[in-house]
């Protein structure tokens, strides 16, 4: 059994062995199944009946074996991404239930050589443009969401964001994962990245830029995935960030909710 998706215009595909795992695939992935076409990742799941193949139980556990091969471990899942050829094979045990762990180890492995990556943000479109406020937890992020949704914006994500470079300009994309689908517009197209906040939770109101180093400081660790790569890909990483400060306006922000928002930071 096999399909493809397409998540920021780049095509996986994916092929299964295990009916049940093929329809849960399907079910979370199904907006963004496409035609069969030449694709840029293969991932295979395999369907295993025993523990003893994966080794026992252990919370998720990677390990790269060299610049080209990383091992992915779990109690009922045993991955293997490799760079060079661009596939990922997954040994998954019959009782699994870890599909978006499974999503979301694809693509923080993969993305960085499509120059995007996922970050710990929310997004929002305004005139056609997209803006993404990023912060750790606590910071505000679906609060600034939800603060410019009142004020006419649309929610795209308010918890993750896929951010990619394509023909010299950045952009935000819908991606599978949806924490709050009551408020979340999942499946617009993809918007041009304007603005990005990082998000400070502090008593008074302020909006100023950052440098290039404290922004560094501040976005590397919002970035999913970017502790856990290689060296490569972690320089990879660096390099879309550096582009990103170049093209993309980059601010500091907090902010009240007792005063207007979008006129301020729009």
């Amino acid at each position: 059994m096999s399909f493809q998706v397409s998540i920021a215009n780049i095509i996986i595909s994916f092929e299964i062995d295990y009916q049940l795992f093929n329809n849960k695939m399907k079910q979370i992935l199904k907006d963004f199944i496409i035609e069969n076409s030449e694709y840029d990742i293969f991932v295979k799941l395999i369907k295993i009946d025993d523990y003893e193949l994966i080794n026992g139980k252990w919370d998720y556990f990677i390990t790269n074996i060299n610049d080209d091969i990383m091992i992915i471990k779990k109690w009922d899942i045993h991955g293997e991404i490799n760079y060079i050829e661009n596939t990922a094979n997954f040994l998954i045990h019959k009782d699994s239930n870890n599909f978006f762990l499974i999503i979301k180890t694809i693509l923080l492995n993969f993305l960085p050589k499509f120059n995007a990556l996922l970050l710990h943000s929310s997004s929002i479109i305004n005139d056609n443009y997209g803006i993404v406020g990023s912060g750790i937890s606590g910071s505000g992020k679906s609060t600034f969401a939800k603060k410019l949704k009142s004020e006419g914006c649309t929610i795209l994500h308010d918890e993750i964001t896929l951010i990619r470079k394509l023909n010299e300009k950045f952009y935000i994309y819908p991606t599978p994962f949806n924490y709050n689908p009551k408020h979340i517009v999942n499946f617009l197209p993809k918007k041009e990245l304007k603005k990005i906040f990082i998000l400070k939770r502090k008593s008074n109101y302020y909006l100023k830029n950052i440098d290039k180093k404290k922004f560094y400081q501040e976005i590397l660790k919002l970035i999913f995935g970017y502790n856990n790569t290689d060296k490569y890909t972690y320089n990879l990483i660096l390099n879309i960030l550096n582009q990103i400060y170049n093209n993309v306006t980059v601010d500091e922000l907090s902010f009240n909710l007792n005063e207007p928002l979008k006129d301020i930071i729009l």
